[in-house]
């Protein structure tokens, strides 16, 4: 996973995990595939499923509407971050751990 440059860390950064959730951050449209397709052969390998109506994209600063997969299932693009912030809130609600 190539991730996205912090120049206070001197590092590339892949992503992001907690618990069962990860975050995989981007450059570029062909890199972001790349990471999806290892978190695929990753869940593959350890007979996990990766639940895409639980996944989203968030494009900043883009325009691209290439179609991303995961497990080959498709993966929504959100078109805005209120949309994002709403479902974020959403999946924050089902979780009975979530302090929201």
């Amino acid at each position: 996973m190539d991730g996205v440059y912090v120049p206070s860390l001197g590092k590339n950064v892949p992503g992001l995990l907690f618990a069962d959730d990860a975050v995989v951050i981007s450059n570029t449209p062909e890199s972001l595939q790349n990471s999806l397709n290892l978190l695929s052969n990753w869940a593959n390998t350890w007979e996990m499923k990766i639940n895409s109506s639980k996944c989203g994209i968030l494009r900043i600063g883009s325009k691209i509407n290439s179609p991303f997969t995961a497990q080959n299932q498709n993966i929504e693009i959100f078109k805005n971050k209120i949309i994002l912030d709403t479902y974020l809130m959403m999946i924050g609600r089902r979780h009975p751990t979530s302090k929201k």
